[in-house]
C-alpha cells in the first residue's frame, strides 16, 4: 500500500507519529522482498531505533558478504571498488524533532524502493543498499507531532500567530 492508503490521509496533511512510521515500515519489510528491518536501539522516551535496510532481494541473501566487502573497502585494505561491490548509502532523516517533514518523507522513498517497477530503479537496488532510518529524534518529532496535531483545527491556519504554529517551550532545537 501506500502511504496514503495505510494511513489513511494524504502525507503532509497531518504530521505522524513515530510509532505509525514504525508500523508502515514493519508493513513494507513484511509485503516485500527487497526490504529488512533491523533494530538498532532504544531511545529515552523508549521508542525503538531501527533502520530498513533496502536492496534487491538477492543482494538481502547475501549482505553478510556485502558488508565484509564493504569494510575492507572503507578500511583501505582494499585499493579500490570491485565490479561487484556495492554503493551502501544511508539515508538518515529528521535529527530535530520539530522539522517533521523529514519523518514524513521517510516513507514515501521506503515505498518508491520497495515497490518501483522503473528498470531504473531495480538497477539502483542491484547494485545498492540503502540503509533508510526514518528518525533520527523519534522522542523529540512525537513530541512536535502530538503538539501539533493536537493544536490544529480541521484546517489549516496561515496566520503565523495562531496557536498551531507557536509552540510552547521547549522547542525542537
Amino acid at each position: 500500500q501506500h502511504p496514503d492508503q495505510f494511513f489513511g490521509f494524504a502525507i503532509g496533511s497531518r504530521h505522524l507519529r513515530h510509532d505509525q512510521v514504525i508500523d508502515y515500515m514493519q508493513y513494507l519489510a513484511d509485503a516485500s522482498d527487497r526490504v529488512q528491518l533491523k533494530e538498532y536501539g532504544i531511545t529515552q522516551g523508549r521508542r525503538p531505533a531501527l533502520s530498513l535496510i533496502i536492496s534487491s532481494a538477492g543482494n538481502l541473501e547475501r549482505l553478510d558478504e556485502i558488508r565484509l566487502r564493504h569494510r575492507r573497502l572503507s578500511s583501505g585494505r582494499v585499493p579500490e571498488p570491485g565490479p561487484d561491490d556495492h554503493l551502501v548509502m544511508y539515508l538518515g532523516y529528521g535529527v530535530h524533532g520539530d522539522e517533521a517533514s523529514a519523518m514524513n518523507a521517510a516513507p514515501l522513498v521506503a515505498y518508491h524502493l520497495a515497490s518501483s517497477k522503473s528498470a531504473l530503479v531495480a538497477k539502483w537496488l542491484d547494485r545498492s543498499v540503502y540503509l533508510l532510518d526514518p528518525s533520527l529524534n523519534p522522542d523529540g518529532n512525537d513530541r512536535f507531532a502530538n503538539w501539533a496535531n493536537e493544536h490544529r483545527g480541521r484546517l489549516a491556519n496561515r496566520a503565523p500567530a495562531d496557536r498551531e504554529h507557536r509552540h510552547a517551550w521547549p522547542g525542537g532545537r
